[in-house]
């Protein structure tokens, strides 16, 4: 059995679309379990829709906490979840038929070689669509230019985490080692990566890619397109304070998981960038802003 956590909010538009593409899943041992975070269009009723009809695999979690955000919502979710693996759900994206079972099978596979008691996350790539699932880039990871292969140690992880909620599916050993996540926690999908790697727990990359992660305007979380892009770049330009408060961040939330020295997070994250084969930012012009951004962060934290 898998436990599938979907928090929402204002998803009136696209909520429709993601429960259609579960129910059409290969895979069937599921249940949806919902968490509304107070949202002010019609999402609540969709949900109240889908739990009549399908009462035995679609729940909702109701609480008094009103509006807590996504982090918050997820955790709450979390703390919930007793099925043998649990899996995120975003409401505007859409699951291709065989998402659970390739990912199933590549956890079956991960097990076969190790003991329950070990922590597994399986994650994968993703399609890249806009509102009308118009392919935008068949990978998300090309389009942000990152390298998985050359982050498998928690120190490189914590800055640059792959991991995207909405591919995992994780058990519940890595569930148990995460929770509660500490107070510095930006995204509970980084947290469970890092923690169950800090753990000598297990990555598992799936390679099928069974997800279209939607873009459109009301993402709170989306996808840069890093190379040829002037305005991502001139954002970074102007926004040096605001990077290095990204970078206080991370740090701090790295910090919960395991110790580090902000010396070690920034050098590491520095030669990440700098290597010839690979920088999460790739563009020339984006290296000299990036070079900016970490001396102004090292002389701030000199002082």
């Amino acid at each position: 059995m898998i436990d599938i956590l979907l928090s929402t909010y204002n998803g009136a538009l696209y909520i429709n679309d993601f429960i259609e593409s579960l129910l059409q899943q290969t895979y069937t041992n599921w249940h949806l379990w919902i968490r509304d975070d107070h949202s002010t269009d019609e999402t609540c009723s969709i949900i109240q829709k889908y739990t009549n009809q399908y009462p035995n695999c679609i729940s909702q979690l109701k609480d008094d906490y009103g509006n807590v955000g996504f982090l918050k919502s997820f955790e709450t979710l979390l703390h919930s979840a007793h099925a043998p693996y649990i899996m995120f759900a975003d409401q505007d994206d859409i699951w291709l038929p065989d998402k659970i079972q390739h990912a199933m099978e590549a956890m079956k596979e991960c097990e076969k070689q190790h003991n329950q008691n070990t922590p597994i996350v399986v994650y994968s790539d993703l399609q890249v669509v806009d509102n009308h699932l118009n392919t935008i880039q068949p990978s998300f990871w090309n389009m942000a230019k990152i390298r998985p292969d050359l982050l498998k140690t928690p120190i490189k992880l914590a800055s640059n985490n792959f991991v995207t909620g909405c591919t995992m599916l994780f058990n519940q050993a890595s569930k148990k080692i995460s929770l509660p996540f500490g107070k510095h926690a930006l995204l509970h999908d980084a947290v469970i990566a890092l923690t169950t790697l800090v753990h000598n727990g297990i990555l598992v990359y799936n390679s099928h890619t069974d997800i279209l992660y939607r873009q459109h305007n009301q993402n709170t979380i989306g996808a840069n397109h890093v190379e040829n892009n002037g305005k991502y770049i001139i954002y970074k330009l102007t926004h040096i304070p605001k990077i290095l408060q990204t970078y206080e961040r991370l740090y701090a939330q790295a910090r919960d998981v395991f110790p580090i020295s902000r010396l070690d997070f920034i050098l590491t994250d520095l030669y990440i960038c700098y290597r010839d084969d690979f920088c999460v930012y790739c563009d020339i012009q984006w290296r000299s802003i990036y070079s900016c951004a970490v001396r102004e962060y090292i002389i701030s934290i000199a002082r």
